[in-house]
């Protein structure tokens, strides 16, 4: 019983090792296992809000538009937020029109499914012009049957 229960000791010594160097940010450790199955959990649910609606990266999405926008086109990206089901862009560029024609050249991507300019304005030297874009995302994952009833399917 004796050698059981040091073995016992020793695997469970080694179970908090493992798990202290997995997530060395808990300084409670009430239940390895539940708090690691936790910790799986909330990198999903992180994972998912990150990818969104859309199977693209973050990074295909800005490449996208990037390339949509016109070659004379300056755009400043300040920042690029994600929820759920959208992005939000707020950047600057040269004038009221090349903030349209970014608009623009957004809504022609099949990824977006809404697109809309939100506070557009002269920025603090007068040579620029910030703004926001809000990007509802395509959904993906609809099936061709999403749109009947449960009782037909």
């Amino acid at each position: 019983m004796y050698r059981l229960n040091t073995r016992y000791d020793a695997l469970r010594q080694e179970i908090r090792q493992t798990f202290i160097a997995a997530i060395p940010d808990a300084h409670t450790i009430v239940s390895e296992k539940a708090q690691l199955r936790e910790a799986v959990d909330a990198l999903h649910r992180r994972q998912r809000l990150l990818q969104g609606a859309t199977k693209e990266s973050p990074l295909e999405l800005l490449r996208r538009l990037t390339m949509a926008i016109p070659e004379q086109i300056s755009l400043d990206v300040d920042e690029w937020t994600f929820d759920g089901d959208a992005v939000y862009l707020r950047g600057s560029t040269t004038s009221f029109d090349a903030a349209e024609t970014i608009k623009t050249s957004a809504s022609g991507l099949d990824v977006f499914d809404d697109v809309q300019l939100k506070d557009v304005k002269t920025a603090t030297g007068g040579k620029k012009v910030s703004f926001g874009l809000q990007l509802a995302l395509a959904k993906t994952n609809q099936t061709p049957e999403s749109g009947k009833n449960e009782k037909d399917r």
